[in-house]
């Protein structure tokens, strides 16, 4: 894949929508806040990773962020372009896909002013809603894969990614930017409460996403959700393996 041209789309974008990117506490209203659920980027994540073919979604709660991670197609130059993008169509073969608009990414912003994406050898952060901004760092994917993702769960070792081609990772840092400028946290804690609503019934909606795992790193305690596929076509299985949260 080629290398993204992350300050073309910076530019265009600032200039394109000046006063809102220079000014985006202004405009969080419409930006972020039109979703009255302040969760409903839970739900965005987990429909982006299936648009991206993902067959494993996990989800890590930290007391400063949540991290959420998938195994689906890459982001490339056009995706960037619709996760910092406003009312722009850059998938139009398929209207059902996260890429089609970029507004419902932007949920996001509920819970922090500039979310990370680590998508295989790409980095970016997107900054005051529609800037992408390369990141240079030291991420390696294929050492997350095999040995940085692992979790002991009651004496079974669960490696999600062992066997995944690609990784995907959203990193949502639990902080607001004020009119100011100044960066402040803010408080996350709630998004446990949304990720305890999650029933393993989700997964037979979706026709990609085989397995959603969640854990709350502070507390250590997890859900890990399973669908089993049986031999009738017409019949799925989902099974719940995890502790009581």
């Amino acid at each position: 894949m080629g290398k993204i041209d992350y300050r073309s789309i910076y530019e265009e974008n600032h200039n394109g929508w000046r006063k809102m990117t220079d000014n985006p506490g202004k405009y969080e209203a419409l930006l972020a806040g039109h979703y009255s659920d302040n969760n409903h980027f839970i739900y965005e994540l987990i429909q982006n990773a299936e648009d991206a073919g993902a067959a494993c979604v996990v989800f890590e709660y930290y007391d400063d962020k949540i991290c959420f991670y998938h195994d689906g197609n890459p982001f490339d130059e056009a995706d960037v372009i619709g996760v910092s993008s406003m009312l722009e169509t850059t998938k139009a073969d398929d209207a059902q896909t996260i890429g089609k608009f970029g507004m419902g990414f932007k949920s996001v912003f509920k819970y922090t002013c500039e979310p990370e994406i680590y998508t295989d050898e790409e980095a970016f952060r997107i900054k005051n809603y529609l800037l992408p901004e390369e990141i240079q760092t030291d991420w390696d994917y294929k050492y997350e894969m095999c040995k940085g993702l692992k979790y002991s769960l009651n004496g079974e070792i669960y490696v999600p990614f062992n066997q995944s081609e690609h990784l995907t990772k959203v990193v949502l840092p639990f902080q607001k930017r004020e009119k100011t400028g100044a960066v402040h946290r803010i408080d996350g804690s709630d998004i446990v409460l949304k990720l305890k609503e999650l029933e393993p019934e989700i997964l037979l909606f979706l026709k990609h996403i085989k397995s959603l795992f969640w854990i709350d790193v502070s507390k250590k305690k997890y859900e890990r959700f399973v669908l089993i596929d049986q031999d009738d076509s017409n019949l799925k299985v989902c099974q719940l393996k995890g502790n009581a949260v």
